[in-house]
């Protein structure tokens, strides 16, 4: 059992990362609800794992602070994962992310940043419950995940070296086979956003800014017409979350020792609003549509 799985992770992991992304379906050019103003977000989430299985994060509550950061989930730990924990911040945009890592680090050791994959079916996986023995499971088949999180349909899956596109397909086509096809994780969840520009940019330089937002992390996708600038998002490697959405109890994830579940992941548009100030293509706080 343990060669098979050695074999099937190295035919998941073996592949060379994607350069670049296509877009499943070109983004309508209709305007879309979007939950995000376009404004720039003043706070992130961050995903951490903890070189320790025993955290003190009381130790560490007093830099934190001085840092304007909040620990939001976690930590927590698996027999799978002895040695480690992982835990959620919430953390002004500005905040450095070696000072981060060193606050962190009082509680107990290293702190290593990770990325986010998020996959979404039609229905909670596991009838929307994430036990211990399902959670030891999933972490022992994908060893190079270093926590896994249910957020109602969707699967969080957290990594220090994000998966290609067709490495997080193959996590899917792996996770069903797991499960002889009873429990699917659906496909690589994606977002559609659309915002309004304060002014259209002229004809010579709109190509030039659509190339520069495709270029963006996790951009699959975007169109522009007019001042209508509509995104596709595939949420694949995100190094930081928006904090609009936390998840409720009832969410399906496994609760910390607080009783809170794992918040849901979504794209920030940090960078995209830094890329069309400087473009001079917003005012100085954007509104969304």
């Amino acid at each position: 059992m343990k060669h098979l799985q050695h074999l099937c992770l190295a035919a998941l992991l073996g592949s060379p990362s994607a350069r670049g992304l296509e877009p499943t379906q070109e983004p309508s050019t209709t305007p879309a609800a979007s939950p995000h103003a376009l404004e720039r977000p003043r706070e992130v989430l961050r995903f951490y794992s903890l070189a320790t299985d025993k955290p003190e994060l009381a130790a560490a509550s007093g830099a934190l602070e001085a840092l304007g950061v909040s620990v939001v989930y976690g930590p927590q730990t698996a027999p799978r994962r002895k040695g480690a924990s992982f835990v959620v911040v919430r953390a002004p945009v500005q905040t450095a992310e070696r000072e981060l890592e060193k606050a962190l680090r009082r509680a107990g050791g290293a702190a290593r940043p990770l990325v986010c994959t998020v996959f979404e079916g039609a229905e909670p996986p596991h009838e929307g419950l994430l036990d211990d023995d399902t959670l030891d499971d999933l972490l022992a088949w994908f060893d190079s995940a270093a926590w896994i999180d249910f957020s109602g349909a969707r699967t969080q899956m957290y990594f220090e070296r994000g998966p290609s596109a067709k490495e997080a397909k193959a996590i899917t086509e792996r996770y069903a086979m797991m499960y002889e096809q009873n429990v699917r994780l659906g496909q690589l969840a994606t977002e559609t956003f659309t915002w309004e520009l304060a002014v259209a940019p002229e004809a010579s330089s709109a190509a030039r800014v659509l190339r520069d937002v495709r270029k963006l992390a996790g951009v699959a996708g975007a169109t522009l017409v007019g001042t209508t600038l509509t995104v596709a998002i595939e949420l694949l490697a995100l190094d930081t979350s928006g904090v609009g959405i936390v998840s409720s109890k009832d969410s399906g994830g496994r609760p910390d020792p607080t009783g809170r579940t794992a918040p849901r992941a979504s794209w920030s548009p940090l960078a995209l609003h830094e890329l069309l100030l400087a473009q001079g293509l917003l005012e100085t706080q954007g509104q969304g549509k």
